[in-house]
């Protein structure tokens, strides 16, 4: 758990957007590892952090169910690897009937979900 009786450094990172999930985690990654070595204690991730395709004017998401979804199990395996907080910003998972939803989550020092939102915008 963290001490809030010392300096807590937060790192809020800035990925680009990518196309497929492996190359939007691997970003992901590697920026946080970069702000744990600067003396990150909590980790936020943008929104779209899980990927976005551009197709003309379009943008989509891809996206997965929440228990397959290999960003959000990447970075559960990283937060417990690394014994951090991760804030992530949004990526795109199925929910009831298909539907496409924009959902934030907080996952804590042992990679477990401790809380989530979807968001308004629900990329229809």
């Amino acid at each position: 758990m963290i001490s809030l009786k010392r300096k807590f450094n937060i790192a809020c990172l800035q990925t680009s957007p990518k196309p497929d999930f492996q190359s939007a985690l691997e970003e992901a990654i590697v920026l946080a590892e970069e702000s744990i070595e600067a003396g990150a204690d909590f980790i936020a991730l943008p929104e779209y952090c899980g990927g976005l395709k551009t197709e003309g004017y379009a943008f989509t998401p891809p996206f997965a169910t929440e228990e397959n979804h290999p960003v959000l199990i990447g970075l559960r395996d990283f937060a417990k690897k690394r014994k951090k907080y991760l804030l992530i910003g949004s990526i795109a998972v199925t929910g009831p009937a298909g539907k496409i939803l924009n959902r934030s989550y907080i996952v804590d020092e042992f990679g477990n979900i401790i809380s989530r939102y979807d968001k308004i915008h629900l990329f229809d």
